[in-house]
This record gives C-alpha cells, sequence and structure tokens, in this order.
C-alpha cells in the first residue's frame, strides 16, 4: 500500500511538475505588511522581522497577571 502511494506520489510529481513548480513560485502580497513575497516563502516571511504587522511574534501575546 505503502510503494504504491510512493510511486503515484512519484508519477503526478513528474506529471505536474512545471505547474506545481509555477505555482509555488508565483509572487504574492503578504496580508500582514503588503510585502511581495513567492508563495513558496511566504509563511517564512511571516516569521521574520521585516513583516511589520507579526501576528506570530510572543511579543504581540497579552501577558497574563
Amino acid at each position: 500500500m505503502i510503494s504504491e502511494m510512493k510511486q503515484y506520489q512519484k508519477d503526478y510529481y513528474q506529471k505536474n511538475r512545471k505547474q506545481m513548480l509555477a505555482y509555488g513560485c508565483e509572487k504574492m502580497e503578504c496580508d500582514h505588511c503588503h510585502r511581495i513575497v513567492s508563495r513558496n516563502q511566504l509563511l517564512r516571511h511571516k516569521k521574520t522581522k521585516i513583516c511589520a504587522k507579526n501576528t506570530i511574534s510572543k511579543h504581540s501575546e497579552p501577558s497574563s497577571l
């Protein structure tokens, strides 16, 4: 079963490689800071200090008293 799935994924990737790479390299705007980044790097970008309104940052969490 696992080997069948691996083979299916391999065949699917070989068949659709160009479309998948084009989709991942597509430029899009960050919804937090409005910079243009590639779709592949969007999550990584949102974790950086460059992203002005980084909601993942620990500094934006309210402190519990």
